[in-house]
């Protein structure tokens, strides 16, 4: 029997339904998500994990093989662990706390599908069958919910309360929205794409290829780090104007400055995320 949990009014069960798509990925709008009977408010002025977001990016970034990807996914999954257990002993700020475990994930999904498309490169440079080009970003609810469970108890070896629970169950139905999301995209852009044939390709099939794919993986990364950084300036910016202290920084147009000049990014993805 699944769990149930209430979203946006509606009770739906979280491991038997599948996910509905959700403007997370690239809107960025926030989601009210409510898990069976709630005894405590969300804290707002919880501490705030210190998060580096372009630590995981640079990894997938230099990983040049496909083992080179995988020590990116392994080194995702240590920082979620990292958060959660923090999250276990720690009263943290649970809004920085969904951006960042949003983020982590985000990076995890870019550094499998690397190991994806590197593994593809490999084969057809080798004369083999590349096989499929669509990447399924999407994971099992319950993997999901096991993953996060065993990052806050210290796998599994001390038991949860039920506000802990709650906001795994929350943190899950976020990450499964985050993932449909994603897919669904990726589905549409290659619907309107023109497609490299995956067979008997030509060595400069295979260099295009290669092109698309760091393309690919750039666009992803850019799109996550404007989605986490919007999300923090737009919270700083409310405490500011609520008498709180607001921290000095930068705002996501540095990140648009930046990254501007890649022919891997469009204006149009940047005016996505921020409407």
């Amino acid at each position: 029997m699944g769990m149930g949990i209430t979203v946006s009014g509606a009770t739906r069960m979280l491991f038997d339904a599948p996910s509905t798509r959700s403007s997370l990925y690239r809107k960025g709008s926030s989601h009210v998500v409510t898990t069976g009977k709630s005894s405590k408010k969300s804290k707002t002025k919880g501490k705030k994990y210190k998060y580096n977001y372009k630590s995981l990016s640079g990894s997938i970034v230099r990983a040049k093989t496909p083992t080179g990807a995988q020590k990116a996914i392994i080194q995702a999954k240590q920082a979620l662990a990292r958060v959660m257990r923090q999250a276990r002993l720690e009263d943290m700020d649970d809004e920085d706390l969904e951006r960042t475990v949003l983020h982590i994930k985000r990076m995890e999904i870019i550094a499998r599908r690397k190991k994806k498309h590197l593994e593809q490169e490999e084969k057809a440079e080798q004369g083999k069958d590349p096989g499929e080009g669509i990447f399924d970003p999407r994971e099992n609810p319950r993997d999901i919910f096991a993953e996060l469970k065993d990052g806050m108890s210290d796998n599994g070896e001390e038991e949860l309360t039920e506000d802990q629970l709650k906001l795994i169950e929350k943190l899950t139905e976020e990450i499964s929205k985050m993932e449909e999301e994603m897919f669904e995209s990726d589905m549409e852009e290659l619907m309107g794409a023109d497609t490299i044939s995956m067979k008997n390709m030509t060595p400069e099939e295979i260099e295009t290829m290669k092109k698309k794919h760091r393309c690919a993986e750039q666009k992803d990364i850019t799109l996550a780090d404007m989605e986490y950084l919007r999300s923090v300036f737009d919270q700083l910016e409310r405490e500011k104007s609520s008498g709180g202290t607001v921290l000095s920084g930068g705002s996501t147009d540095q990140v648009f400055f930046e990254l501007q000049e890649s022919s891997c990014f469009t204006f149009d993805a940047f005016v996505d995320v921020q409407a």
